[in-house]
């Protein structure tokens, strides 16, 4: 709290010129902030995906990987747009068979920058894994539309293919 009065204090004695430094320093702490909840996040992802699931220690997995997606969070409240941050989200998710929430998180990848194909295709994934194969297909039919490389488009047929047939089976 002692911070928040000092800065105060300096915004009062050097007045409106200081106010864009604040403002600096400000977006700087909560980069910091939301880099150190990132971090935060990946430790106990790790600790609860790679250390504890394999040792047959699902409690405390429940528990880190509780706590990474807590983490995840925060640091997304801080940058909402940090794609890295959506990506290590979505992955927790996915990894937890928590698959509307994985696809939204890939979707929202996809939004922030719609060159992600890889993460259009990972929602599309997961929305199918979901059971929701019409909005695995809606969102294919989007990528395919956006997608000039006849490599991709092809792979996305392909997909479409797959996914029509998956949900005939059930």
């Amino acid at each position: 709290m002692v911070n928040a009065w000092v800065l105060i204090l300096v915004m009062v004695l050097l007045g409106p010129a200081s106010a864009y430094g604040a403002e600096t320093v400000a977006s700087s702490s909560k980069a910091v902030v939301a880099a150190q909840a990132r971090e935060n996040g990946l430790i106990y992802f790790h600790q609860g995906y790679y250390q504890d699931i394999p040792q047959g220690r699902l409690r405390e997995s429940k528990k880190h990987l509780a706590a990474a997606e807590k983490e995840f969070l925060k640091a997304l409240t801080l940058q909402p747009e940090n794609l890295a941050t959506h990506r290590y989200l979505a992955r927790l998710y996915y990894v937890q068979k928590k698959f509307p929430a994985a696809a939204e998180r890939y979707y929202q990848i996809f939004l922030l920058n719609p060159d992600d194909f890889d993460a259009a295709l990972l929602a599309a994934s997961a929305y199918a894994e979901a059971g929701s194969y019409p909005a695995a297909a809606s969102l294919l039919e989007e990528i395919r539309e956006r997608a000039s490389d006849p490599l991709i488009r092809g792979e996305i047929d392909s997909y479409m293919g797959k996914l029509m047939r998956h949900g005939e089976s059930r």
